[in-house]
């Protein structure tokens, strides 16, 4: 299964022409986020990110439930920043990241970024969009798959 979520990473890095694409995991038993696949990574430091809910923006993404992007047109843009673990370990200066919806709750975030300024358009978000119900369709097949067993 990894391998696939890997596959759409990388696919969706392309189509939107990013220079980096993850997903993120919720714990909701922990309320604990981690960053469970990448796309385009420099290293392999958000293995050891832990988040809450609320900090960095997977966090914030999983408490307030709608999309964020974070660039230029951003007032705090060097705030913002500081308090994205994943910004500063993959140096992304643009991203987007989306709630990934199991069974009408937010199980992932799915994200985009770019090393340099640049606004992702209403397309790129869409296909954010897109490829997020597709995730979170395969992560409802692995939920289901796990409770026949």
């Amino acid at each position: 299964m990894g391998t696939e979520f890997e596959t759409t990473l990388t696919s969706l890095r392309n189509q939107t022409s990013s220079d980096f694409s993850a997903l993120a995991s919720f714990d909701k038993v922990k309320r604990e986020i981690r960053w469970i696949f990448v796309s385009g990574n420099k290293n392999e430091r958000y293995k050891k990110m832990m988040l809450k809910p609320g900090v960095g923006i997977a966090g914030k993404v999983i408490r307030f439930g709608h999309t964020i992007v974070i660039d230029k047109n951003v007032p705090d843009l060097d705030n913002q920043r500081l308090n994205s673990p994943i910004m500063l370990a993959e140096e992304l200066c643009s991203v987007v990241a989306v709630p990934v919806m199991v069974n009408n709750k937010i199980s992932a975030v799915l994200l985009v970024g770019h090393r340099s300024d640049r606004e992702y358009t209403e397309n790129d978000i869409d296909i954010l969009m897109e490829t997020s119900e597709y995730i979170g369709s395969l992560m409802k097949k692995k939920i289901f798959t796990h409770t026949k067993e």
